[in-house]
């Protein structure tokens, strides 16, 4: 788990290549990235930026601008001198976009900016609650079937007072309710951005078959944009063979990042 003062969380932190850095999703959470660092090679360092306020030990924040504040500070003081990549699903894209942009206007390389599945931000109306329940329900459990019990049966859960002389159940009902309040601001956060502007590089855009490809139209917003279309929807592309092609595409681009940079290829050695 993080500390209180980092969101950075190792999910497979040793190897001798430029680490990848994977933004949480609405979430807030950085565990769904735990298979994919499993299954990107050994030589792969890989560390997750969690969102703040999700172990309750301080209040979500409010906007994508000071997500993306949390997670500079959450990096090594060598990401500003050594090549980094960048990885996010959702929402985490997004963060993950403007994280680049902040780092490359400081002179750091970025040598990889893999979205996954993430929308273009646009402006719309904040969603009705009960949709917004419905939604955090499908992140946490991974699933896309929900029912409209579940929903209240949430909401109910949440607006209930905390269980007397049970610490168990006391904690359990702090933890659920934390990890909703930091989904919701993640929420809102999203709704709310604006980007700063185009992307002076590569981006390479990773879609799940299944998913609106009129909702990822990147192309305006970066220099470069690369796109990789897997089976899958937006859940499913985290499980199973998926899971698996998604790992070997990311490995793919990182490897062939690593090889020429953000700059192009290394001059040859003479």
């Amino acid at each position: 788990m993080p500390t209180e003062q980092t969101t950075l969380v190792p999910l497979q932190p040793s190897g001798d290549r430029p680490p990848l850095y994977c933004v949480h999703p609405a979430s807030g959470s950085v565990y769904c990235y735990s298979g994919l660092a499993g299954l990107v090679g050994s030589r792969q360092p890989v560390f997750g930026l969690e969102a703040p306020g999700l172990e309750g030990d301080r209040p979500p924040v409010g906007s994508v601008a000071e997500l993306v504040e949390a997670h500079l500070a959450a990096l090594p003081p060598t990401a500003a001198a050594t090549p980094v990549n960048l990885l996010g699903w959702s929402l985490g894209g997004v963060v993950a976009f403007e994280l680049a942009h902040r780092l490359r206007a400081a002179g750091a390389r970025v040598n990889a900016l893999i979205m996954v599945d993430s929308p273009v931000p646009r402006a719309f109306q904040r969603p009705p609650e009960a949709d917004i329940l419905r939604r955090f329900l499908m992140e946490t459990t991974g699933g896309d079937a929900v029912s409209d019990e579940q929903v209240t049966e949430l909401s109910r859960t949440l607006a209930a007072p905390a269980p007397a002389g049970d610490d168990d159940d006391a904690l359990e009902l702090a933890v659920l309710r934390s990890r909703y309040a930091v989904f919701r601001a993640n929420t809102e956060a999203l709704i709310g951005h604006r980007l700063t502007g185009r992307y002076p590089g590569a981006v390479q855009l990773v879609r799940a078959d299944r998913s609106p490809a009129d909702r990822m139209r990147w192309t305006d917003w970066a220099e470069e944009v690369t796109t990789h279309v897997l089976p899958g929807d937006h859940m499913s592309i985290w499980a199973g063979e998926s899971l698996t092609r998604l790992a070997a595409t990311v490995a793919e681009v990182l490897a062939k990042a690593d090889a020429v940079g953000p700059d192009g290829p290394e001059p040859a050695a003479v």
